[in-house]
């Protein structure tokens, strides 16, 4: 399995004394400025600190901006943030891979000002969460939640009170691990957690059907409490109030992030990493002097370590268990940050050369010359490239895991050197922080099953046997708690990639038609104001209309975004909003071609005119729930085949059955890179039993394993590429001819397998569908062919031997294939074009049976556009418009990539007699 230290690995000096700089300067010098050329020893060893101060520091800057962010976007130091809404594609600048399975609550802890006491409350539900609490190097030092309390014997039927404790704290200092506290209504036994820095980062996750309403609500109720109801919610206070009232006070939730022009202002300065190495290493100076590095204690301190204390020693309990692979002794405990003398010494050394000292924080060489600079700016910009491309390549492990990387041991707590200094700063990269093992493994990959990468330009499905047949039900994952699988959509050219993606919204099957909504005097729509409703999200948030309306403007079973919303003045439960018929994602741009679009940075189109409406009018409609994952909370909706396995469907166009299966893939944006995508496993709670994802991988096979049998996520099967499905276009007499030739007047040809090939664009007519049993016949494809350009473009269609364009052993991009394209036309002599432009032309295009056929386009200046952007200088130029059509650019140089200038739209299919 690749991880980000396998990737580094060649470059990892065996002295464990950091990365061979130089070696990695050679190695990928396309990623080097002209400054890094020819370097001096002395400007080497620029280089190398920052580097290295980058990978050593980036976890710590990272909690730093975070907090600065989260404490004027959120909430307020020391005060729990409890978000009513579920991460969605409109999420700006969040952390990397949002999880869309679980409702967060969060908080930025300073403890400064004192401990803290956190209040979680009765379970008799048996809600499942995890409360984790991380020190500002994302090490996690308190695990929370179900599986601690009940190996604590913590009751479940009433509150749970923790005492978090600073490093200036003297219940830090001791070596208990409980305390007796008096209040004002008697004495409070109390758990202590200790945090090894000041400030401290609370990740909560809340198990949830994220798809559900009134799931959600539930979960909603759990965290928030009642201000009525003694001891309910999750609270936090500080000691002193909680020794003087011997309670935790209800907090009225801070639901809802800040939208103003000082959020805006914080999100500007705070929202992303800095573009200098001075900006950067000013802030992780700063940072250090607000966590410094916590201190070794003397080995042996503690011997009885309870599981909510976490430690290196209690992360993987297969793997940490007595005989196990890593057992260690809770006499070897020691602060998960903590540094001892001489490492403190040796990075101090490495890092002095820029200026960077682990007590005094960051102050740039007063002797450095214009050169020194230079060469530090372009050091850090390398880095930081240097990462991107690490983490991009090792989201996918090797074929032993079916190529999922499996991250189940040194997560959430990492060991002091330099191999795991790796780790954890692309933990810090890829997600923000990590749950330890016990608590939650994520096995990510962006393979299929023969290695090939994933792209929505095919379909994929993944088969979940049944793992166990329990009183409760089928178990599917490995997991105590729940199990997920989500999609993301990976985007180089933003520092919050992977983003989750928009085409989610387009799964209906978990949308409900349960709202009304009506017209005002002025033209906007009221409606009760739903309760996961998201402010900082509020456009683009998408709604479906149902068949019950009468506003003109808005028609029935059709998808709208908010364009614009308003308080409702007369009833604060309300929302007034204007809908758009559109949304235009923004995307990346790289060589001047927009690419992949960015999470969050969209905008909806114009709002839709309802003046002609009367005032009263309404319609009906369902605040969409886009489905960017399914998991076990989504059990009792997901259709079992025959065999009792769940097969999830990943692709970009709905399926034809079992569409409570259906994850979605992405489907905007141009290039080969708007394709990519990356499925993300959750496990929440692993089981220790076999087979159990905590176990380490050893072998190819499994039959030699001694203990514990890993658990290896089913394969991400390839399957067909995406293309138009001209079958759904049958007229009843070509039912009746599938009828009399197969047995069925049905098919799903997107069941097979095709060949991979990353270039390919399913803008092909398939008549192979049936197997052979249309060959010998003719059919009559009635189209639409509209015109967006000043070129009139002739469209033909060439027979290939594939879908993906294979011609006479001929591949799309050799030597001879365009002649051989030329050839093979069937309409040669009558080319489908379009005189007037802006315009739609309607014809018939007759075609044999049991053949394939792709469009080749011979543009107005007499070149020929290909789908393969390996026919066309590797510039993609054809991309489909859902089922039914495909559209294509009309120039190679336009720069305007937008695929937008020709339509070809399938909309009818017959036999001829």
């Amino acid at each position: 399995m690749q991880n980000f230290t396998d990737w580094f690995k060649p470059y990892l000096l065996s002295d464990q004394n950091g990365l061979n700089t130089s070696a990695l300067l050679d190695e990928f010098s396309d990623l080097a400025g002209s400054s890094l050329k020819g370097l001096s020893r002395n400007e080497e060893r620029i280089v190398d600190a920052c580097l290295h101060a980058v990978l050593w520091g980036y976890p710590l800057a990272e909690t730093y901006r975070y907090r600065q962010l989260g404490t004027k976007v959120q909430a307020k130091e020391n005060m729990l943030f409890k978000p009513s809404s579920v991460a969605s594609w409109l999420n700006k600048n969040s952390a990397p891979a949002p999880n869309a399975s679980v409702l967060y609550v969060t908080s930025w802890l300073n403890l400064n000002k004192g401990d803290r006491i956190l209040q979680t409350p009765a379970n008799t539900d048996e809600n499942y969460y995890i409360w984790a609490i991380l020190d500002s190097y994302i090490n996690t030092v308190g695990s929370i939640g179900p599986r601690t309390q009940s190996k604590s014997n913590a009751t479940q039927d009433s509150p749970n009170y923790y005492l978090l404790a600073g490093p200036s704290s003297p219940y830090y200092s001791g070596n208990d691990w409980l305390t007796t506290l008096r209040t004002m209504q008697g004495n409070r036994t109390v758990r202590i957690i200790r945090v090894d820095t000041p400030y401290a980062w609370v990740t909560a996750r809340f198990g949830s059907d994220t798809l559900s309403e009134s799931a959600l609500a539930n979960t909603h109720d759990f965290i928030n409490g009642a201000e009525d109801i003694a001891g309910s919610g999750f609270q936090i206070t500080s000691i002193d109030h909680f020794q003087r009232t011997g309670s935790v006070p209800y907090q009225e939730p801070i639901s809802q992030s800040s939208t103003n022009q000082k959020a805006e202002k914080a999100q500007k300065k705070w929202g992303s990493i800095p573009s200098t190495a001075k900006g950067f290493f000013d802030q992780l100076g700063t940072a250090l002097q607000d966590s410094p590095v916590p201190a070794q204690i003397k080995p042996g301190t503690f011997t009885n370590i309870p599981d909510e204390a976490i430690w290196l020693g209690n992360q993987n309990k297969v793997q940490n268990a007595l005989g196990g692979d890593h057992y260690l002794p809770t006499s070897s405990y020691q602060p998960s940050s903590a540094l001892s003398n001489s490492q403190t010494k040796a990075l101090n050394k490495r890092f002095s050369t820029i200026g960077l000292n682990l007590s005094r924080g960051f102050t740039m060489p007063s002797d450095w010359n214009s050169r020194d600079r230079e060469i530090f700016e372009e050091s850090y910009l390398f880095s930081n490239k240097l990462l991107s491309k690490a983490t991009t390549t090792i989201a996918s492990g090797a074929k032993a895991t079916n190529y999922w990387h499996i991250g189940n041991y040194n997560m959430g707590v990492y060991p002091n050197t330099w191999h795991n200094w790796l780790v954890r700063c692309g933990v810090a990269i890829d997600g923000g922080a990590a749950n330890i093992p016990n608590d939650g493994v994520y096995p990510t990959t962006q393979r299929d099953h023969n290695g090939y990468k994933l792209s929505s330009r095919y379909n994929y499905s993944i088969t979940l046997p049944p793992l166990s047949e329990e009183l409760g039900g089928t178990t599917y994952g490995p997991a105590n708690g729940f199990w997920s699988f989500t999609i993301y959509q990976p985007n180089a050219g933003s520092a919050y990639q992977p983003f989750l993606v928009e085409n989610a919204i387009n799964n209906l099957a978990y949308t409900s038609i349960d709202a009304r909504a009506t017209l005002t005097a002025n033209g906007w729509l009221r409606t009760a104001k739903p309760d996961n409703w998201n402010n900082s999200t509020a456009k683009g948030t998408a709604l479906r209309t149902g068949v019950d309306g009468n506003i003109e403007g808005l028609d029935a079973e059709t998808t709208y975004y908010v364009q614009a919303t308003r308080r409702d003045h007369s009833d604060e439960n309300n929302l007034l909003i204007k809908l758009s018929a559109s949304y235009e994602p923004s995307y990346n741009v790289v060589k001047g071609t927009p690419g992949v679009p960015i999470g969050g940075q969209g905008s909806p189109g114009p709002a839709i005119d309802l003046s002609a409406t009367a005032e009263g009018s309404s319609l009906s409609f369902g605040w969409i729930q886009p489905v960017a994952q399914l998991g076990s909370p989504q059990q009792d909706r997901l259709e079992v085949d025959e065999d009792g396995k769940i097969v999830l469907e990943l692709r970009a166009d709905q399926p034809s059955s079992a569409r409570t299966n259906w994850l979605p893939t992405p489907n905007s944006g141009w290039g080969r890179a708007a394709h990519d995508f990356q499925v993300m496993a959750r496990y929440y709670e692993p089981t220790a039993d076999n087979p159990t994802i905590l176990a380490a991988v050893k072998h190819l096979g499994r039959d030699d394993i001694d203990g514990s049998i890993p658990y290896i996520p089913p394969p991400v099967e390839r399957k067909s590429l995406r293309r138009l499905s001209i079958w759904e276009q049958l007229d009843d007499a070509g039912r009746t001819l599938l009828q009399q030739r197969t047995g069925n007047n049905t098919v799903d040809p997107l069941s097979g397998t095709d060949r991979f090939d990353a270039d390919a664009v399913g803008a092909i007519l398939d008549l192979r569908w049936a197997n052979g049993a249309l060959e010998g016949s003719n059919w009559d494809i009635r189209y639409d062919y509209s015109r967006n350009a000043d070129y009139i473009n002739e469209l033909f269609f060439y027979r290939v031997d594939d879908v993906t364009g294979l011609v006479n052993d001929l591949r799309p991009g050799d030597s001879g294939y365009k002649a051989a394209a030329l050839a093979r036309r069937v309409n040669a002599d009558q080319p489908i074009n379009n005189a007037t432009n802006n315009s739609t032309y309607s014809g018939t295009l007759r075609l044999e049976g049991g053949a394939i056929y792709m469009p080749l386009v011979r543009t107005d200046a007499g070149e020929l556009l290909l789908p393969n952007a390996r026919s066309t200088g590797n510039v993609s130029l054809f991309s489909l418009v859902g089922s039914d059509a495909f559209a294509f650019d009309d120039q190679l140089s336009s720069g305007d990539q937008h695929n937008n200038d020709g339509l070809f739209r399938v909309t009818g299919l017959t036999p001829v007699a």
